[in-house]
């Protein structure tokens, strides 16, 4: 966790552009290995302060599902990208997500009906294979040897005991920061991108911050983080916030 240094601050909406944009021009058409996400799964979603359980199902690259608060879902992949519709009675909206190369997190907008702007939405995968499935091996032409059984491994070490029931353990900020990924499609080449080094403190609030974007004496910060979608993404589950210290400035996840 660092403190802000005295270079220029860009809001993170133009700035994240300029980054692609940039690295587009410096990596040119260099093959990048895509892996193939399965959308087929459950999902925990965080809006406002509430969650919900988020189902969708992929067949070829068709995704249908629903989006915990009672909305149907509709929509096309493309690589990690899902564009598509909710639709609830008369009303709906555009959605936009891509998932990240760990094929574990989503991410995109939820457009509303005019002229309330599109709302972000996170998810993170609760059950469902991250993975698409591969073809089973042909079957072989005769019967294999027989295997030997294995011989048993010794028993597991005892686990550590688990920590006290109030409290999660410490939140890694600067690893939160350093998993956001963009996907940059060049020439159809999808390209992973992780542009944060880490976090800084600004009192109370943390932002995501790239240091010295391509040597210009720039850095580039993140909208103010919220915490507790942080501790969502290190332990799996809904948690509370607590500062453990200020200098230098450290958190902990608590449960509910």
């Amino acid at each position: 966790m660092q403190q802000p240094r005295d270079r220029v601050r860009i809001r993170f909406v133009p700035a994240i552009s300029t980054i692609l944009a940039a690295a587009s021009l410096l990596l040119g058409f260099m093959p990048v290995a895509a892996q193939a996400c399965n959308w087929t799964g459950t999902w925990r979603r965080i809006e406002g302060t509430g969650t919900a359980v988020v189902t969708l199902t992929q067949t070829g690259n068709q995704v249908t599902g629903d989006d915990g608060f009672g909305d149907q879902v509709s929509g096309m992949v493309s690589g990690n990208r899902f564009t598509g519709r909710w639709t609830h009675g008369s009303d709906g909206g555009a959605l936009d997500l891509t998932m990240e190369s760990s094929c574990n997190r989503l991410s995109g907008t939820f457009g509303w009906p005019p002229p309330r702007p599109a709302e972000p939405f996170n998810a993170t995968r609760l059950s469902g294979a991250p993975a698409a499935p591969t073809a089973a091996p042909a079957a072989p032409t005769s019967a294999p040897p027989p295997v030997p059984a294995p011989t048993p491994a010794p028993p597991a070490p005892a686990p550590p005991a688990p920590p006290p029931v109030s409290e999660l353990g410490p939140l890694n900020v600067d690893a939160y920061c350093q998993s956001f990924n963009y996907t940059l499609d060049i020439g159809g080449v999808l390209l992973d991108l992780y542009p944060y080094d880490g976090a800084v403190a600004d009192g109370s609030t943390v932002y995501c911050a790239a240091f010295n974007v391509f040597e210009s004496g720039i850095d580039v910060y993140s909208d103010p983080l919220d915490l507790r979608e942080a501790c969502l993404w290190q332990y799996g589950q809904t948690a509370g916030v607590r500062q453990d210290g200020a200098n230098p400035p450290s958190w902990s996840c608590t449960r509910p």
